[in-house]
């Protein structure tokens, strides 16, 4: 029911078939198929006569397994140093907490808090909160902000700074717009 060719998924899985090699391997010849069966079957043929037909006694392999050489060979492989655990305590947790720390932590993380939405909206609150500590309701301080605002411009616009500058920007249109804007300020 459910298999090659079935349309019982139909578009709930996605499987690019050009790049999808099992479905290749349901028509490759059967003796290709059939290869880990044959070395299973070989490997026990093998076992099995190695055990039976070459007269090694039981008593004989536990003799030479109860030798000093084989069994300092057996528990020398056997045994655990403990090397791992100490790899792992002085160089992989070690390099694992840098990590989380320095890349994640500071770069990733910290990005995203300060430039992402939350970063954002808190440095905007922060700053209406600065500018609502201007605002006392009287015109004569509106007025003077106002003042230093237009006089701060055209510092800017007159300056030896900006007319270095001129190569990015007219120097006639400088001037127009600094008169407009002191027009209408006025």
């Amino acid at each position: 029911m459910i298999g090659l060719g079935s349309p019982v998924f139909g578009n709930s899985i996605f499987n690019n078939n050009f790049d999808f090699n099992l479905i290749d391997s349901e028509f490759l010849p059967s003796y290709i198929k059939n290869i880990p069966f044959v070395f299973t079957v070989l490997g026990i043929g093998l076992s099995t006569m190695l055990i039976n037909c070459f007269g090694v006694s039981k008593h004989s392999v536990y003799t030479i397994k109860m030798t000093t050489l084989y069994r300092s060979f057996y528990t020398f492989l056997t045994q655990k140093w403990h090397s791992d655990q100490l790899v792992n305590e002085i160089i992989v947790v070690k390099s694992m907490v840098f990590g989380y720390r320095s890349t994640f932590q500071l770069i990733d993380k910290g990005n995203i808090e300060v430039f992402g939405p939350a970063g954002l909206s808190f440095n905007l609150q922060k700053i209406s909160k600065n500018l609502t500590e201007f605002q006392s309701g009287f015109v004569s301080n509106y007025a003077l902000f106002f003042t230093i605002m237009l006089v701060s411009i055209l510092a800017l616009l007159c300056s030896p700074f900006f007319y270095g500058l001129g190569f990015l920007i007219e120097r006639d249109l400088i001037l127009l717009f600094s008169y407009i804007l002191f027009c209408l300020l006025i």
